[in-house]
């Protein structure tokens, strides 16, 4: 019978096998040209970069350019929407 030990690292060394595979995967980040970042479920693609362009982002331009843009731009369509109501 195997001993628990045996059984954690084989588990241990599948994962670390798996993470490797998708960091070799890695994209560029469309923004930065850094390395998209791997995320814990394995998800390779980043985030949708738009507005800001086309492109797929990491995750620390989506926090700091992305999301800020995407808010600027909403509130240029709501005081557009005032300005028509």
């Amino acid at each position: 019978m195997k001993s628990l030990h045996s059984i954690v690292k084989k588990i241990t060394d599948e994962a670390v096998g798996e993470y490797k595979k998708q960091m070799e995967k890695q994209k560029d980040c469309s923004i930065c040209g850094n390395k998209i970042d791997v995320h814990i479920n394995g998800w390779t693609d980043g985030h949708n970069a738009e507005p800001v362009n086309k492109g797929r982002c990491c995750s620390n331009c989506n926090s700091r350019v992305v999301l800020p843009a995407r808010i600027i731009e909403m509130q240029q369509i709501m005081q557009r929407g005032n300005k028509n109501g």
